[in-house]
């Protein structure tokens, strides 16, 4: 098991796997053995605000 460090900036930036990853102490391994959620809310939001824009 990896440790690893994570530098995150912008909006939103407190809310991602790393930061939870780091949180809970989880190894490079852990996050890797983690079913990540697609798409993410931003790709879903750009999927929704094409939708609306094709009308």
């Amino acid at each position: 098991m990896a440790d690893f460090d994570v530098i995150v900036v912008g909006r939103g930036a407190g809310n991602t796997n790393a930061v939870l990853a780091m949180r809970h102490g989880l190894s490079v391994d852990d996050v890797a053995e983690t079913v990540h959620a697609h798409p993410t809310l931003s790709k879903a939001l750009e999927a929704a605000f094409r939708e609306v824009t094709r009308q």
